[in-house]
């Protein structure tokens, strides 16, 4: 699992520092608050389905995919074809990044709270 952790750290990296065609994003406030959209949506896939080994099982049962735990909300939940959650997480993310920090938008994204910390946020960090 370590090395895992540590090759996915390295190709994160690698897809920083070739900065994303999307451009970056920053927090004034943190230095620390800084990424790229590919490497924000690729953190959450980490975070939430080990990088697509688990898919919510509400959709896996309708032949589709939801990697990202994205709009599962209680008994709400969407669903995509392949590859299509991917492009939905893009979507918000780049929508929210517009007015709020990466700090704020993990944490809206998970919480449903904008806040400049929480735990996911830490966890997010730390991939």
């Amino acid at each position: 699992m370590k090395t895992i952790l540590i090759l996915l750290m390295v190709a994160l990296s690698i897809a920083s520092s070739s900065q994303a065609k999307t451009g970056s994003y920053t927090d004034t406030k943190s230095s620390n608050d800084t990424a790229d959209i590919e490497t924000i949506v690729t953190k959450i896939h980490i975070l939430e389905s080990s990088q697509g080994k688990r898919n919510f099982p509400k959709c896996e049962s309708k032949g589709l995919f939801n990697e990202y735990g994205f709009g599962t909300y209680g008994k709400k939940y969407k669903c995509f074809q392949k590859g299509m959650d991917r492009e939905a997480v893009k979507d918000w993310f780049e929508d929210k990044l517009e007015t709020k920090s990466v700090s704020q938008a993990v944490c809206l994204y998970n919480e449903g709270a904008s806040k400049k910390d929480c735990p996911y946020y830490r966890d997010f960090l730390s991939i």
